[in-house]
């Protein structure tokens, strides 16, 4: 399974993700495995790293990746 996320573009600093949205077109990813966070706000992480299994792919686009653990 191919999965995609990446940081929204809410203001302040923006992050070009137009490579991502063509990759993600190209390879036909189901909005389903498509996970998108805000800057402040990692939800969408949490709940893919919960999904992700041995074997999947996933495709990051981001500037800030971190993940406090719980």
């Amino acid at each position: 399974m191919v999965y995609a996320y990446f940081i929204e573009n809410t203001g302040g600093e923006f992050k070009d993700n137009s490579c991502l949205f063509r990759y993600i077109k190209e390879q036909n990813i189901s909005e389903d495995n498509i996970y998108i966070d805000t800057a402040d706000n990692k939800d969408e992480l949490d709940a893919l790293l919960e999904k992700i299994e041995p074997g999947d792919n996933s495709i990051k686009n981001s500037n800030k990746f971190s993940r406090k653990e719980k």
